[in-house]
């Protein structure tokens, strides 16, 4: 029967261990010193994107009427609404001549050689980009060489960023945008 008494006692000791005494709530205390601010980060260029893309010489197709040259739109999910009807897009194609992305030349842009002249402007629209070329002079197969593209996309937020910019200078795009080389 001790035994019992004692588990009976245990029960009721731990009941009131766990279920405690509940009081009035006290008064809220002083709040803390601030801490130091941060330090400033960099601008930010306000969803300014960046897309990287690449026409195989196979990928251009040709109108023989016009001896226009153009490629299947480029999709980018990114160039919305917003940007086609109040922001910007421009696109430049590598001129660097091993075709590694050290020389960029902003279209539309008019390549002239000892013998050719090459016309090669870009168009856009939500959702798409596309590339045309054009040349009296050079035959459907000279035309048709592998290409890189940069385009940057500029939403209505950052337009500002712009202002006095030469935009046919890529370096000094990107530096007024804060983009990464």
């Amino acid at each position: 029967m001790n035994k019992i008494f004692s588990i009976i006692g245990f029960c009721f000791f731990a009941f009131a261990l766990i279920s405690g005494c509940k009081g009035d709530k006290g008064d809220t205390g002083l709040n803390g010193a601030d801490g130091r601010d941060g330090r400033d980060g960099r601008d930010g260029n306000a969803n300014v994107q960046v897309v990287f893309f690449r026409i195989n010489s196979f990928d251009w197709l040709v109108d023989p009427n016009s001896n226009l040259f153009y490629n299947q739109p480029i999709s980018t999910l990114i160039l919305n609404r917003s940007v086609v009807d109040s922001g910007l897009v421009l696109v430049y194609y590598d001129a660097s001549p091993n075709n590694d992305r050290s020389a960029w030349a902003a279209l539309p842009v008019t390549v002239t050689t000892l013998t050719t002249s090459t016309f090669e402007l870009f168009f856009y629209g939500i959702g798409e980009i596309q590339i045309a070329r054009r040349s009296p002079q050079i035959s459907a197969a000279n035309l048709r060489i592998t290409s890189n593209y940069k385009a940057i996309i500029i939403p209505p937020a950052s337009m500002s960023l712009l202002n006095g910019v030469n935009r046919h200078d890529h370096n000094s795009v990107i530096r007024s945008l804060n983009l990464a080389e």
